[in-house]
């Protein structure tokens, strides 16, 4: 009697902690081995608090266990908070986030090919999305934000 985004995510958090318990006693002795796992759209269904907070779970993981991710999102609730989480990192340099960033965006134009949106010491992206990514919230607010002043 759950929704679907928490039905996902259930069997999500099961597949992650089944790799885990298989991959922690292998790592002790081959630490250079460290599954990659592949996730489309974990965002689906799911509340944009909760999306964001996939990016807190994918970081955790990660720096604790080693185990990496690709993530395939539309969700930018998401991409905003690992770029929160870069920012927390407080690096110094672009080269120390480059080196410590757990995070890798590319983005994938519809008409083009697709590039690094590389990360600033600050979360900031160093390249921007094609327009129709992050911009549409904020163009249909601008719009009802004129209808309001209309009145």
């Amino acid at each position: 009697e759950k929704g679907m985004g928490s039905i996902q995510m259930m069997i999500l958090l099961f597949k992650i902690a089944t790799l885990i318990k298989k991959y922690k006693g292998v790592n002790r002795v081959r630490r250079e081995f460290m599954p990659i796992i592949l996730i489309e759209e974990p965002e689906q269904n799911l509340h944009p608090s909760l999306q964001s907070k996939l990016a807190d779970l994918f970081y955790e993981i990660n720096e604790k266990y080693k185990i990496r991710f690709i993530v395939e999102t539309h969700s930018e609730y998401l991409i905003r908070k690992a770029q929160v989480i870069v920012g927390d990192m407080e690096c110094k340099s672009q080269k120390e986030v480059d080196e410590m960033n757990p995070f890798k965006v590319f983005y994938f134009p519809s008409n083009g090919v697709p590039y690094d949106m590389g990360m600033a010491p600050t979360g900031k992206f160093l390249q921007n999305f094609d327009e129709g990514f992050f911009d549409v919230a904020a163009k249909l607010n601008m719009e009802v934000i004129r209808r309001e002043r209309k009145k």
